[in-house]
Formats: C-alpha cells, structure tokens, sequence
C-alpha cells in the first residue's frame, strides 16, 4: 500500500502515524486526545522493527518528523507543519529537540531487537 504522507519527501521513507493530539494548538492547549507514553513507546519500537526490516540506519535524514521534514524544505506542503514538536508524556523536550528525542528512542529499541 502506498500513501503520500510528507509533501515531496515520500520517496525512500516509511511513513508512521499515531492517532492523538486532535486539536492540537500548543504546549498549553494539547486538545482532547493527548498522546499518551504507551502511544508513544509503541511507535518508537514500530519505527525500530521497520528500520531493521528495511535496512534503514536511523539518522536525522532517515527518520524526521513532518516538522523537521517542513524545516529543512520551506517549499513543500510540509513546511509549517506542527507535528511533532510535542510530546506530552515528555513536557522537557524543546520543540525543536524532539525529532533527536524520537532518534534517540528509536535507537534504543533498535538495539533490544
């Protein structure tokens, strides 16, 4: 199956969704489906079982938050995307630490498979 999920940085990538953060605003206002650890944790195993089946090494050019992606590409329909820049069971991670944050949660599962 094939679905667009990052404006003009699908080639070569997997693209992961957890379903949370529904009115998402802010730090200060999360909206009525905060994600929640056991989300989270889920999702940073599902991109370590998927790098090692496809061979991906986890760096921040292979797995990147739409934000990142948006970031680095101003002109593509990423660009301005707000996910992810916050996790709510991790309120210390800056915005722009968490991509590196995921990268790092990523890797620790990685090397328990």
């Amino acid at each position: 199956m094939y679905a667009a999920h990052c404006g003009g940085g699908n080639t070569g990538r997997i693209g992961v969704a957890l379903c949370g953060m529904a009115g998402f605003k802010s730090r200060q206002f999360v909206g009525a489906y905060p994600l929640t650890k056991k989300q989270c944790e889920a999702g940073f195993k599902l991109l370590a079982e998927l790098a090692k089946e496809y061979k991906y090494i986890i760096t921040p050019q292979t797995v990147q938050t739409h934000y990142e992606f948006g970031k680095a590409n101003p002109k593509t329909s990423s660009a301005g995307k707000i996910d992810i820049i916050y996790l709510p069971p991790y309120p210390d991670i800056k915005q722009d630490d968490v991509g590196e944050f995921i990268r790092s949660k990523v890797k620790w599962y990685y090397s328990k498979i």
